[in-house]
């Protein structure tokens, strides 16, 4: 179900449905859910030879069930439908790949693709000679539409010639009738505007009802195929203008002619012929509104309307609200004098809470309030599971080919290569990374129509597949299930669909209980780790696949990275179970294996208090009680087996009082819930109002305005502003010559500016600033990356076709645009699915780049006028002879186990954030992380490497720009493969005076390494040497998806290692030179350290980098 605003007042339309859905809330489908507002923009099919490139779908009624779709590339009213709007498919509403949307119904009528008006004696056939961007300017022009109380005001140009448009719905008795009204000015010549497809054979008549009656505007159309439709056009009286109906070149068309400068207004009215009776209802609406002063369209354009979103929604955002500790944790501050401050901690069904003193033993039950300093809580929950299983297995066997069902005593679990040893309890299958195991009775289940609760204890140093199904013995499938470990966290991915990830460490050498839940009807997928949720998404499922087999501790060859297991697996559980929670989770744990507990801790706080609620509603209180000085402290929450309790409770004694973060992050609270459950997944976003405001676009179509941004954060005010764009993914705002401000929206389709006719703070006009973009309709194309350069132009990048070769010239391209928007150009080619944008101030541009076919590995690019960047399948290559042999090196290549998927730069301002000032920063959509990017040159050659920064969101992190109080503000979203999962985020990061030890600049040379670090180094020099390992490895640039390490030696599958001989330091104690032999160029090396520093504990961190040449001695 989806919310739109039609002609005058917010109303439902409802959308074609999934059987799966029908018994669901809105928000178990939040593309569904969502109101688009009065048009959708987007590639919306109509059968697959008639796509709308460009399209905007606009409903004509209350419920959405008649509508009507314009292309603002060809300028052509695509069809007219009767049904239930538009089918909302595609990456970025339902998550396939390779779809997009369509209508939802039966066009009444259409037209074909190529241009919907052309001059007088011109042909329709398409003058493009790629059929995917605009018409040629001569030939006609989309300048943006009107939003008001009477519906959608398109305006475009052809020629000299302006015309405005509008479409209508008029009802009467047993009749419904089509209206199209235009207006065209400074008209000298002839237009032709298409209708409606009619093939060879159509016939144009009079209608009559009477023997001899004719009304000379009204015309019956009947085509081939036996329809017939009733016609009316009416049009401005005038001697040197007129407007009539013809049938040419395979359509019915409307001619208007001009001799003069008078203005033309036309009216056509459309309705099926249904027999006699329906000439004269057709009469009855069409005289209902008779036409003696035509509707002056082009002076309604400009005159502003009504806000439809008026609604203010205040919220209150969260200062430090994210650290980087393991635990779940929240740092607190309370002013001095503050008053008494408590909190609510939340209990799951059937948990209980017991006190325990930080030495460790359990308090007594008739303790109720002991001092945070003294004590912790822990919370157990139930032991006993109500879910209904329908496999498990105790792995106690020890021996044999089989083991044995608990649920009904069958050896029902085939074992290949797999054997015992301890477990968690009893005993526990061993995967030594070549073994696995094959549930025979897999038939009674399948995903698309049974949920399912997967539980497992596992025990892990590597990545690897924990559960899976998918056809035995064959590649990775499309709709193939698998649950395994990535990057040493948990991962649930259906093929060629997407995934979830989780947050947490799971391959560190323990025990760990895991699992996940599927819902079949709103096919949520929900991650847990050690009894608490761990990661959620929405992954959509066509259907089931057929001949797949589950397994244990195996996928395919090809899938994962890490396709087996490699360790232990114990207590095996599967309930048809669709919406498992935290507490069913723990009971299976403690049915399985052992008790999983949660536990809360305080540090720092010298005057918190845990108090423990009895009666009818108990629960758990943290008071803190006012004292005369600020409190710093830090709250824990942590959750694990029970037997790993006292390692939580000593950890605490070593931390103590917890120092500050060097960066503090808080959350600009968003509304999530709103009253057009809007989907607040963040594109792009940039200040207003000197920095007060933002305006902040989502991934579906909205814009909106916060206020209240900076301080404290106290009275955040958000207001939808816009709705109905394509995908946006960039954002700009700027001040005008006239000293207001302008806000620019990059969608697939154009770059928008939003314009505020009347003051309301809500957009009334989206013109068309720049309309050169091309766009098929191919999933893998977004536009993203708005900026502007010292020069006044603005910049995006286009993304390539996904496996495909490119289909226009702007596939993976640089594109800069005018600073009035009236022409653009490429600057730069070769990308493959680049993510956001930076330009310095010397027009050096910097954006990454995705792993992929003709990208071996995720890359950070120097971007500067005219390079190639490698992919041979972008627009660059457009109908190439040859594939070209060379390409621009990235400064940075990344494999993706460090990052699967970066995103923009942004440059630090001098003079703020210290040792980073003037540094380039890059952030991540795989990690939802920041890093420093390293630069560096050598003989003209541009090269560097990433140092993590302690800067986490838990959404994927697209954008970021620096206010001008020196704080960086971030947004992001979910929405494709990344280890951060929630749906969206924008957020404040702060830099604060704590020390960070990193290190600021790196030199690669002939003898080694030489890396300078803003702390000095007080690690033993005897140890220096064991503080360092480096290994790298090369990459295969080829048509391949990605590519696997290559040595640097043989050109074989692996990795070189490199031998540090000796490590010395600089007299300040801040450089370090590593001496390396056989140092040489690698396009990836990886440096871990571990290092101490002046008043801190050891560091450990890594540099990943590219070295595209040496330096030498002489040189540095």
């Amino acid at each position: 179900m989806t919310q739109i605003f039609p002609l005058v007042a917010l109303v439902m339309i409802f959308l074609p449905v999934p059987a799966v859905f029908e018994n669901l809330s809105a928000q178990d489908a939040p593309w569904e859910a969502m109101d688009y507002g009065p048009f959708l923009s987007a590639a919306i099919e109509v059968t697959p030879d008639n796509i709308a490139c460009k399209g905007v779908a606009i409903p004509l009624t209350e419920d959405g069930s008649r509508a009507v779709l314009f292309d603002t590339a060809e300028l052509r009213w695509a069809a007219g439908w009767e049904g239930e709007f538009v089918e909302l498919r595609g990456i970025v509403y339902d998550g396939p790949h390779g779809t997009w949307p369509r209508i939802s119904g039966d066009p009444i009528w259409t037209n074909p693709p190529g241009p919907g008006v052309v001059a007088q004696g011109q042909s329709f056939s398409d003058p493009r000679k790629v059929p995917y961007g605009p018409l040629p300017k001569g030939s006609g022009r989309w300048k943006g539409l009107q939003r008001d109380l009477s519906g959608i005001l398109l305006h475009y140009s052809i020629g000299a010639a302006d015309v405005f448009e509008r479409p209508l719905l008029l009802k009467g008795q047993e009749i419904e009738v089509w209206k199209r009204s235009i207006h065209c000015k400074n008209l000298k010549g002839g237009l032709q505007f298409s209708v409606m497809e009619a093939e060879e054979g159509a016939n144009l008549s009079a209608v009559r009802i009477l023997p001899n009656e004719v009304v000379k505007s009204e015309s019956l159309l009947e085509l081939p195929d036996g329809s017939k439709f009733l016609l009316d056009l009416k049009t401005s009286k005038s001697s040197m203008s007129s407007a009539k109906l013809v049938l040419n070149s395979g359509r019915l068309i409307i001619e208007v002619t001009s001799t003069g400068d008078e203005e033309i207004y036309s009216h056509l009215h459309l309705a099926k012929f249904e027999g006699p009776d329906s000439i004269k209802r057709f009469r009855s609406v069409v005289n209902r509104r008779y036409f003696r002063d035509p509707s002056p369209l082009g002076e309604i354009w400009g005159q502003g309307s009504k806000a439809i979103y008026g609604e203010e929604i205040i919220l209150a955002g969260e200062l430090a609200v994210i650290s980087d500790s393991e635990e779940d944790s929240e740092y607190i501050v309370i002013p001095a004098g503050a008053e008494v401050v408590t909190r609510d901690l939340d209990l799951l069904s059937g948990e209980k809470v017991s006190l325990y003193g930080k030495e460790g033993s359990n308090l007594s039950d008739e303790i109720t309030d002991s001092s945070t300093e003294k004590s912790v809580l822990v919370i157990q929950g139930q032991s006993k599971s109500n879910m209904k299983l329908i496999a498990g297995w105790n792995c106690d066997e020890s021996s044999g080919e089989f083991m044995e069902n608990i649920v009904d005593s069958e050896n029902d679990l085939k074992l290949e290569g797999v054997t015992w040893r301890r477990g968690i309890r009893g005993r526990a299958l061993d995967f030594d990374g070549t073994s696995r195991a094959i549930w025979t009775r897999h038939d009674n289940f399948e995903f698309y129509t049974h949920g399912l609760t997967f539980a497992a204890w596992v025990c892990t140093t590597k990545d690897g597949s924990i559960f899976s199904q998918t056809r035995s013995d064959e590649p990775w499938m499309e709709g193939g299930k698998a649950f395994f470990i990535r990057d040493g966290r948990l991962c649930f991915d259906i093929g060629w669909v997407g995934a979830v990830s989780g947050d947490r460490e799971v391959a560190d050498g323990r025990w760990h209980h895991v699992a996940f839940s599927w819902n079949p009807w709103t096919r949520q997928v929900r991650l847990f780790l050690d009894g608490t949720e761990d990661g959620e998404g929405i992954l959509e499922l066509e259907g089931p696949i057929e001949d797949a087999v589950i397994q244990i501790g195996f996928t395919a060859d090809n899938f994962p990275e890490e396709p087996y297991f490699s360790g232990y697996i114990d207590g095996i559980r599967m309930y048809v179970k669709a919406d498992a929670d935290e507490s069913d989770v723990m009971a299976t744990a403690a049915e399985s294996g052992e008790p999983l507990v949660r536990s809360v801790a305080v540090t720092g706080l010298n005057k918190a208090r845990f108090n423990l609620v009895s009666g009818e509603d108990p629960g758990v209180r943290l008071v803190v009680q006012q004292s005369l000085a600020d409190q710093k402290g830090t709250l824990y929450e942590w959750s694990g087996p029970v037997s790993r309790l006292p390692e939580f409770i000593d950890s605490l004694q070593e931390e103590g009082v917890t120092s500050e973060s060097p960066f503090e992050i808080d959350q600009i609270t968003w509304p999530e819930e709103n009253p057009w459950d809007s989907w607040m997944r963040f594109g792009d976003f940039d200040f207003m109002n000197d920095g007060k405001s933002a305006a902040i676009s989502t991934w579906n179509g909205d814009v909106w305005r916060v206020d209240g941004i900076t301080g404290g954060l106290e009275n955040l005010s958000w207001r939808r502003i816009a709705s109905g764009l394509s995908q946006p993914l960039g954002l700009l705002t700027r001040e005008k010559t006239d000293g207001k401000e302008q806000i620019l929206v990059l969608g697939r389709d154009q770059i928008t500016e939003l314009v505020d006719v009347n003051g309301d703070d809500e957009t009334d006009i989206y013109r068309a600033f720049n309309v050169d973009a091309m766009n098929s309709p191919h999933f893998h194309e977004p536009a993203g990356g708005l900026q502007e350069g010292v020069d006044g132009k603005v910049y995006y990048l286009k993304a390539a076709r996904h496996a495909k070769l490119p289909s226009h010239p702007q596939h993976g391209t640089l594109i800069q645009v005018d600073g009035d928007g009236s022409n653009s150009r490429v600057v730069a080619s070769g990308f493959r699915a680049p993510n956001g944008l930076a330009v310095d101030q010397d027009g050096i541009a910097w954006g990454s780049d995705q792993e992929g076919h003709w990208t071996p590995a995720n890359r950070i690019n120097r971007i500067t006028e005219g390079s190639f960047h490698g992919n041979n399948w972008s627009g660059s290559m457009l109908n190439a002879k040859q594939l070209r042999t060379t390409y621009e090196p990235p400064l940075c290549w990344i494999h993706p186990s460090v990052d699967r998927s970066p995103a923009a730069q942004v440059r630090v301002p001098e003079g703020i954030w210290g040792d980073l000032s003037g540094k380039l920063l890059g952030l991540s959509y795989g990690t939802g992380e920041v890093y420093l990017i390293l630069e560096d040159e050598v003989d003209g050659f541009h090269q560097g490497g990433i140092v993590p920064l302690p800067i986490a969101t838990p959404t994927g992190t697209m954008r970021g720009r620096f206010h001008e109080d020196g704080s960086l503000y971030l947004s992001g979203l979910f929405g494709w493969s990344s280890d951060k999962t929630d749906p969206g985020g924008f957020y404040r990061v702060r830099r604060t005076e704590s020390s960070l030890p990193i290190p600021i600049s790196l030199k690669p040379q002939q003898s080694g390494l030489r890396i300078t670090f803003n702390e000095k180094i007080t690690t033993n020099p005897e140890d220096l040497i064991e503080a360092f390992n480096l290994e790298g490895w090369n990459y295969q640039w080829s048509s391949n998806y990605g590519s696997p390490k290559l040595d640097l030696v043989t050109g074989e599958e692996g990795t070189t290692s490199f031998s540090v001989v000796s490590a010395t330091l600089s007299e300040d104690g801040k450089e370090v030179q590593l001496f390396i032999p056989d140092m040489k160029p690698a396009m990836q090396m990886h440096l871990d350290w571990s290092l101490s520093f002046s008043d801190m504990k050891k560091t450990e961190s890594f540099i990943h980098f590219t070295v595209h040449a040496l330096n030498s001695i002489k040189d540095d």
